[in-house]
């Protein structure tokens, strides 16, 4: 007797072994132990689908806003029915993919944050052998099959630049840095804030004006939360509650697809209420009067300790006067596309998702802009207007519809199962 109840050890010991090795390639199945007997109380066995997506970085990842990509991507993972799909986010820098490691056998999709295009529009606004290696490599992934998702400067460098000529230096840099990978033109007014000429037709304004100190609330308050008109034919907007989503914009720009295409489509557009015609969103032009005594008081307004470079960098930003003109900033936006999806012409059809706004960054309800007092001592880096009055703030509103883009610019989620919306 003693035997075989060794026996019977023997064996169960042999069957739990066994059972562990499989739950390595099964994600739920619940196991129950009754007198002696291995039960699996569910049959029904979950394949889990990696969605590898690779996210652009100069270098720190600390220094710059790709961080929050973390929190809504990397590790995230729903289920539906017996399938689980989960995002697994991962850095990439210059050596990367020069090395060629941006392809379709180690990445899903690939994403460039804002702050780092604006950094590379600057740079790939220079003609080299090197920058243009660097944009072939993009391509290529794209054209192997690989998706692609870019907010306001990222949807720009995606683009194949302005529908009309640019005149403005800023609008020159995006225009030749510009890719050339998606069908996508813009239709966009922006220069730098010391273009007095320019600034009161530049919706670059509400980026420029709402300050750059990151302790300042107002930084943080720039651009608006719009309202924009969804299409709800497309999967990543399906179940949404409502014709509209409220968006964070900061200035971007009008996307233009090209007028006779099947590849391309709108799936989002601007309110119909232009921005500069709402009371609660105008802002003034301002005009740079402190001339080079200015931008000497704010080369001293740095802090010694931050050193040469940063004294520097934030030199035009914390430089005096600033001069409130009597125009409101104009925009052009109303009832034009915001953003749109497409697939790469060719047998592979990587999918591309461009936003002209923010679905990564935080909204808010109510409140309107106000513009500071008109001193001698104002300057881009306090801030020209602030929102006040806001009544309310959700900073997670929309990383379900960044986790939709992933999910859909990946081409291995369907239609119906895409992420759940959080309203």
């Amino acid at each position: 007797m003693l035997g075989v109840n060794n026996m019977n050890k023997t064996i169960l010991s042999i069957i739990i072994m066994l059972i562990m090795v499989n739950t390595c390639f099964v994600a739920s199945a619940s196991i129950e132990i009754t007198n002696g007997e291995v039960t699996m109380t569910s049959s029904d066995f979950d394949d889990v689908v990696e969605i590898r997506v690779a996210i652009y970085s100069m270098g720190d990842v600390y220094a710059s806003g790709i961080l929050k990509y973390f929190d809504i991507l990397d590790g995230y993972q729903w289920q539906v029915e017996n399938k689980t799909y989960r995002f697994n986010l991962t850095t990439i820098d210059d050596k990367g993919i020069f090395k060629g490691k941006l392809n379709t056998k180690n990445y899903d999709v690939f994403t460039i944050d804002w702050a780092e295009a604006d950094s590379l529009i600057l740079r790939f606004s220079r003609y080299t052998i090197r920058n243009i290696i660097w944009k072939n490599k993009i391509a290529d992934f794209i054209k192997d099959g690989g998706g692609y998702f870019g907010h306001c400067a990222g949807a720009e460098i995606m683009s194949s630049g302005f529908i009309n000529k640019p005149d403005t230096l800023a609008e020159k840099q995006i225009d030749r840095a510009s890719m050339h990978i998606s069908q996508v033109k813009l239709c966009h007014h922006t220069c730098y804030p010391f273009n007095t000429e320019k600034i009161a037709s530049s919706a670059g304004a509400y980026y420029w004006f709402s300050g750059w100190d990151a302790n300042n609330e107002s930084h943080h308050f720039g651009g608006c939360s719009l309202d924009v008109a969804i299409n709800k034919s497309h999967p990543i907007f399906g179940d949404i509650c409502g014709d509209t989503r409220r968006i964070r914009w900061g200035g971007g720009p009008v996307l233009v697809p090209p007028e006779q295409s099947n590849n391309v489509k709108v799936i989002a557009y601007y309110p119909s209420e232009e921005i500069s015609d709402n009371v609660s969103t105008q802002v003034h032009a301002w005009k740079y009067t402190g001339r080079l005594l200015g931008f000497l008081k704010g080369f001293f307004r740095a802090k010694i300790g931050e050193g040469l470079f940063n004294r520097l960098y934030f030199t035009p930003f914390k430089a005096t006067d600033w001069e409130m003109m009597d125009k409101i900033v104009q925009t052009y936006h109303a009832n034009k596309p915001f953003m749109t999806v497409e697939t790469y012409p060719n047998e592979n059809q990587g999918r591309i998702i461009l936003s002209g706004g923010h679905p990564e960054m935080f909204v808010w309800w109510g409140g309107h802009i106000e513009e500071v007092k008109d001193t001698s001592e104002n300057s881009l880096f306090d801030g020209l207007h602030y929102w006040t009055d806001v009544t309310a703030v959700n900073y997670t509103y929309n990383w379900c519809i960044v986790r939709r883009e992933a999910a859909w610019a990946s081409k291995l989620v369907p239609d119906d199962s895409m992420p759940p919306i959080d309203e």
